[in-house]
């Protein structure tokens, strides 16, 4: 770990209970709640060139709610050589309360008597992206052939996530890699689209792209391409078009057929707005391969170099929107038959007809009056 950062770590095992009794605590650098608006194309880059880069994001701190032994710190995260750098380590530290620091850090497992904690990150961009965009960024993840990891960049929309019976969402979330440290699943870039829920949670579709070689500890490209009528997923600009379902063939990229929904429904969820997640996170589920308090567990990094995206709003169109109808009696338009011809005459002569009638009536009055009486 960064030792510049050491003086700031305040994260303790004590801290691990106490939040999961008192709730999440707060991330730091938190950015805009409320979500961009844009009326054109729009570009948003991060290129990593400072550490007050880190100001446009929010970092979290606090324990995992998935795993109680991880923790989230601001710690993990550091601006180096013009590029983020994510950490993640095992600590081995004597009792509740005791502060989480390079000095605790240990790749192998921790002796008996000890307690055994991990800490890494997350950190996610404000409300930057909405309706067709491009997202593309280039990194390196480092995870030494290891079980027990996995590293994530992925964008989601502000509608919460999906619970069981919730229908009509317009959640959504896109993963442009789940890389897992495991051996063999290690050769493989996974990509998903999660959109609107079901019975069962997210609707979702996946792409997997792999050339049977690792992608760890290398530099890739990971991009994703929204459109109305696709969802496109590359690495190192080759399309990921391997399904992640049986019969493992290879697929189209993912459309709203895919995911069970309506072409409707699907522009809607990309015209909400969109936030970018970098994290890496300390598994703790049977299914992938989690890291054994018994094993060793080597420091893992995760890099990021760069980040673009390009977009523009939906149009009225491409969200089926109708064109408005003019508003009642605005029509520039001249008659353009005798019917009109004649309408308008006859609404001029009733005018002439409404004026000239009072005044005739005047007229005849006071020629009636006696002399004696008028003014």
């Amino acid at each position: 770990m960064p030792t510049s950062r050491t003086a700031r770590r305040t994260v303790t095992a004590a801290a691990v209970i106490t939040a999961f009794s008192l709730g999440s605590l707060a991330p730091v650098h938190a950015g805009a709640t409320t979500p961009t608006v844009y009326d054109g194309p729009y570009q948003w880059v991060e290129e990593f060139d400072s550490p007050e880069s880190l100001n446009r994001w929010t970092i979290f701190d606090q324990p995992d709610y998935k795993n109680e032994k991880l923790v989230l710190t601001p710690d993990a995260v550091q601006v180096r050589d013009g590029m983020l750098e994510i950490t993640t380590a095992r600590h081995c530290i004597s009792e509740q309360g005791e502060a989480l620091t390079e000095d605790n850090i240990v790749e192998d497992p921790c002796p008996e008597g000890k307690i055994t904690r991990y800490t890494s990150a997350r950190l996610q961009t404000d409300w930057i992206a909405t309706g067709v965009f491009t997202m593309e960024t280039r990194a390196k993840i480092v995870t030494s052939g290891e079980d027990g990891l996995r590293s994530a960049i992925w964008m989601q929309n502000n509608h919460r996530t999906c619970s069981r019976g919730d229908s009509d969402s317009l959640y959504g979330e896109l993963d442009l890699v789940e890389h897992y440290s495991w051996p063999w699943r290690s050769k493989q870039s996974v990509s998903t689209v999660h959109f609107s829920c079901d019975e069962n949670g997210t609707k979702r579709a996946g792409r997997i792209f792999t050339e049977g070689k690792d992608l760890a500890d290398e530099w890739q490209t990971w991009k994703v391409e929204t459109s109305p009528d696709a969802l496109k997923f590359f690495v190192n600009g080759k399309p990921a078009l391997y399904d992640d379902t049986p019969p493992y063939d290879e697929r189209d990229h993912i459309t709203f057929d895919d995911l069970r929904t309506t072409d409707k429904q699907f522009t809607k969820i990309l015209d909400q707005s969109w936030r970018i997640i970098l994290n890496q996170y300390v598994e703790n589920q049977s299914w992938a391969h989690p890291a054994s308090d018994a094993d060793p567990f080597p420091v893992r990094k995760m890099y990021v170099d760069r980040i673009t995206l390009e977009g523009r709003p939906l149009t009225d169109d491409e969200l089926g929107i109708a064109p408005a109808p003019p508003a009642s009696g605005s029509s520039s338009q001249l008659p353009d038959s005798s019917g009109g011809i004649l309408g308008a005459l006859v609404g001029i002569l009733t005018l002439i007809a409404l004026i000239a009638f009072p005044i005739a009536g005047w007229l005849h009055t006071r020629a009636a009056t006696p002399t004696m009486f008028r003014i």
